[in-house]
């Protein structure tokens, strides 16, 4: 009986095979697979927007253009981000991505502070229609950066609620305050908006270091956004950080 004789494909397969087998041993390679939308797919962008101590703006994310209904890969014209009246070049350009990521003063970004408001557009992108855009007031801490607490009494983070109204509103709300001493950690988290006053009883308090407890706060805030006609998607995280230190002291 005749052996039937592979296809051309699998003969390929054997050869790609045969070259990698032949690789040094010491070396280790990732396969990661292209972002090709498909043809006629909304441009995408995905990224964070974050607030940190009230004194810098962090900003990040990743741009995919994708295809026309074509096939050929969409032109992006204008590839700064519009983050107050800062334009954000992008700080990687792939053949099928724009990556992005910087580090904003908030005085020097506009000159407002912490309380915001906080714009932020999506870049350009020839052929789709106008991109995402967000007006974000981010929340607000109420105590100084470094406070005391008498032992056995609880620590207690206060934060005041925004300044103004998200335009468009956020998807998804949640929180975490995580409290950080010498011999470990607590964490307290929950799912919607964070109450203006959060209190960690004593009982839950890792023992400090040095009578200090580090603390910090993050306010997380989903939002899905979308250009007129839903060809330009954009999904973003807004973060409100604030650390503290709180020193324990003695009881009278």
């Amino acid at each position: 009986m005749r052996r039937k004789r592979p296809g051309p494909s699998a003969r390929a397969a054997r050869v790609v095979c045969a070259a990698l087998l032949a690789l040094p041993a010491a070396g280790c390679m990732d396969f990661v697979a292209p972002e090709f939308a498909g043809a006629g797919a909304p441009a995408t962008f995905n990224g964070a927007i974050r607030v940190v101590d009230g004194a810098a703006l962090l900003v990040d994310g990743r741009l995919v253009p994708g295809r026309a209904g074509t096939g050929f890969l969409r032109a992006v014209p204008a590839p700064e981000l519009l983050v107050l009246d800062t334009a954000v070049a992008p700080t990687r350009i792939t053949e099928t991505a724009l990556d992005y990521q910087s580090e904003l003063p908030l005085a020097a970004a506009g000159g407002v502070d912490a309380a915001g408001p906080v714009a932020w557009r999506a870049p350009v992108v020839e052929g789709v229609g106008e991109p995402p855009s967000i007006v974000w007031y981010p929340y607000r801490p109420v105590a100084p950066d470094t406070f005391s607490v008498v032992a056995g009494q609880d620590v207690v983070v206060r934060v005041r609620p925004p300044a103004g109204a998200t335009t468009p509103a956020p998807d998804r709300t949640s929180w975490f305050v995580t409290v950080v001493g010498g011999t470990g950690s607590v964490r307290v988290s929950a799912d919607g908006v964070p109450p203006e006053t959060i209190r960690i009883p004593p009982a839950f308090l890792p023992e400090p270091a040095g009578e200090r407890w580090r603390v910090r706060l993050q306010v997380f805030e989903q939002a899905g956004l979308s250009g007129a006609g839903g060809d330009y998607q954009a999904q973003l995280v807004l973060e409100t950080r604030f650390d503290w230190l709180v020193d324990r002291r003695p009881a009278p």
